[in-house]
């Protein structure tokens, strides 16, 4: 059985991902495939009653009335890119979440594999980890292949 590796978006305290400016599903920024159509999460798939498109942006949040206990992610079923870049804007209101990339299915919505890192802060925003939560490559710095 061969391991199938998908861009994936996690799930945090009131993640918004966005479509940037020229970047909708109508006029995407050329040479670019827009993963999002801006309007609904057509392609993607997400554990019920996490995910929703609020005022054009895939939207999740926690609450006091409703915690994460586990993390789960939005997944991008559209395809299975070769060499990529990813463009996308965020707006995160406290917390921490990111961005997986080539990452490992798991059962419930979970994955294993690299995170892009986003937070509500300026620490950990650019920071590149392993889903066990090694950091590989901190802001700033250069890391090659291991």
């Amino acid at each position: 059985m061969t391991a199938r590796f998908f861009p994936i978006f996690t799930v945090c305290l009131a993640m918004v991902l966005q479509a940037g400016p020229g970047a909708n599903a109508a006029e995407p920024e050329q040479g670019f495939i827009s993963m999002f159509n801006g309007k609904d999460l057509s392609g993607w798939d997400g554990k019920p009653g996490w995910w929703s498109v609020e005022d054009g942006a895939i939207t999740s949040q926690t609450t006091p009335e409703k915690t994460l206990t586990q993390p789960n992610y939005l997944i991008w079923k559209g395809g299975e890119p070769g060499n990529f870049d990813m463009r996308f804007e965020f707006r995160i209101i406290g917390g921490n979440s990111g961005v997986q990339i080539r990452s490992k299915l798991l059962p419930d919505w979970d994955t294993n594999g690299y995170q892009a890192d986003i937070e509500d802060g300026t620490q950990w925003v650019g920071c590149l980890f392993e889903h066990t939560r090694v950091a590989l490559g901190l802001r700033g710095e250069k890391s090659g292949h291991r």
